[in-house]
């Protein structure tokens, strides 16, 4: 058995296994940044599933920040999120707010995670890409 189960968030002991959480997000012309966080039921609950929902909620329109309401001039952020709870299958989503509601977000990931190494999103397909794929090559010269 390993060693005790005690919640990064909390710190307090979990007689069940911890939910594992990855985020990862790209800032503009930087290496991403990634972290991996363990956390009790309790703290997945009030600490990080209210603001998934929202925004998962708020995925139709997103005029605004799903967490605060404000229009953010500077834009909306994203933060990619896998969630590894017990007993169940993963689940993919994504964190979004402005600036502000996605840095309270990934804080919490900041002070108690541990930091990931950088992955680079995939390179994006060019149109020479997809054509070669279909078995068409444009001419040269």
């Amino acid at each position: 058995m390993k060693g005790p189960r005690i919640c990064e968030l909390c710190s307090r002991l979990s007689p069940y296994k911890l939910t594992s959480l990855y985020c990862r997000w790209y800032p503009l012309n930087d290496q991403s940044v990634g972290y991996v966080l363990k956390a009790c039921d309790d703290c997945v609950n009030e600490s990080i599933s209210p603001a998934l929902v929202q925004t998962t909620e708020a995925l139709e329109d997103i005029s605004s920040c799903p967490l605060c309401g404000s229009g953010d001039d500077e834009g909306i952020e994203y933060t990619w999120v896998t969630i590894f709870p017990r007993e169940c299958e993963s689940l993919r989503t994504i964190g979004i707010g402005c600036s502000a509601c996605a840095a309270r977000f990934r804080r919490q990931w900041q002070a108690h995670g541990r930091r990931l190494a950088d992955r680079p999103p995939p390179p994006p397909v060019g149109a020479s890409d997809v054509w070669e794929a279909i078995g068409i090559v444009p001419k040269t010269g």
